[in-house]
């Protein structure tokens, strides 16, 4: 795990309103930002070993189990890259039950992608940068590929429970406490935080 987002606290002068709900979404956009990797996701894990990898060690900490039935008593199967329950007999991989299950995209796309939506909400621009279009040439796919893509990373992001996106966050962001208990605070620190942070 990398270490945690340190920065210094914010010298605003506190303006007396509410967050607008747009404010309030993009919050949490930059908090999933900040937590990225600080080298970004294509360095941290360059490859499909690296992705599958990461996947296995959040999804299942104690060790692999068993989707269906939770048991650990668990086979590989090296060359269809499948799991196999002895208790079951049912076969799954890293990816089942999550979005990037039976996807002829890699899952570096996925987690590439996750890293793209997180960045284009938190810096604000995500109509302009999200589109089919743009994401199709962006990642040499077809339109419908991208289209799906965001749709279903976006889902994800948005869940709690959301599979891809707490994978490729791996910092804890740590918010001054002399404005965590203001919204508003809370916010501009966050967007100086994604400013600071964004390529010049």
């Amino acid at each position: 795990m990398i270490g945690p987002v340190t920065c210094p606290a914010a010298t605003r002068k506190p303006i007396m309103r509410r967050l607008t709900i747009t404010e309030e979404a993009r919050m949490d956009w930059m908090v999933a930002f900040l937590a990225l990797p600080a080298g970004g996701v294509r360095a941290e894990f360059p490859d499909e070993i690296a992705c599958a990898d990461r996947l296995r060690a959040m999804r299942w900490p104690h060790g692999v189990h068993s989707v269906r039935c939770q048991s650990t008593d668990v086979g590989f199967l090296e060359l269809r890259k499948l799991y196999n329950c002895r208790n079951c007999r049912r076969q799954f991989s890293v990816t089942s039950g999550t979005i990037a299950h039976r996807s002829r995209l890699e899952l570096s796309f996925w987690f590439i992608g996750a890293e793209d939506v997180i960045t284009a909400h938190a810096q604000g621009v995500a109509e302009a940068l999200l589109t089919g279009h743009g994401l199709a040439d962006r990642y040499g796919v077809s339109y419908a590929a991208a289209y799906r893509l965001k749709q279903l990373l976006m889902q994800d992001l948005a869940a709690p429970s959301g599979l891809i996106g707490a994978r490729v966050c791996v910092r804890d962001v740590i918010i001054p406490p002399d404005i965590a208990s203001s919204d508003l605070d809370r916010f501009f620190w966050l967007a100086d935080q994604v400013i600071a942070l964004r390529p010049h």
